[in-house]
């Protein structure tokens, strides 16, 4: 019987320890690799799109993209003036308009510049009024 408990004692002793060293190892201070762990593999980098709306394409793209806005690690959020400037601009009491500007020098990583075409599209694949999943809407 005593050489199970010494077992026991011996495997619990140094399952602490392995717990222990895990604890006290510094952190490293920059990583390049960021881990997801999700319930849903990746699927799509365009969460707008029916059959991709998953919250796994969403935190991917998120981390990925680059826009007007983030949030900050205290959940603020924060406009992206590196990246450009929005403002609204009201046409009526009923409507308004959103003006965007792209800062000279934004590009998509081929070197092509990002311009208003590519801000219309991004709006169109957002919008519910464009829907092409093939169900009509009233």
């Amino acid at each position: 019987m005593n050489t199970k408990r010494t077992i026991r004692v011996a495997l619990a002793a140094l399952a602490s320890a392995g717990l222990v060293a895990g604890f006290i190892t510094p952190a490293q201070a920059a990583r390049s690799t960021v881990v997801v762990h999700a319930t849903n593999p990746l699927s799509g980098f365009n969460s707008s799109v029916t059959g991709k709306s998953l919250v796994t394409n969403s935190d991917v793209g998120y981390l990925t993209g680059f826009g007007f806005n983030y949030y900050d690690n205290n959940k603020v959020l924060v406009k992206n003036t590196v990246f450009g400037n929005y403002k609204v601009v009201k046409s009526s009491s009923t409507d308004f308009r959103v003006q965007y500007t792209v800062n000279p020098g934004r590009v998509w990583s081929d070197g092509t510049p990002i311009n208003a075409v590519d801000l219309l599209l991004s709006h169109v694949i957002r919008s519910n009024k464009f829907n092409c999943s093939g169900s009509r809407r009233p």
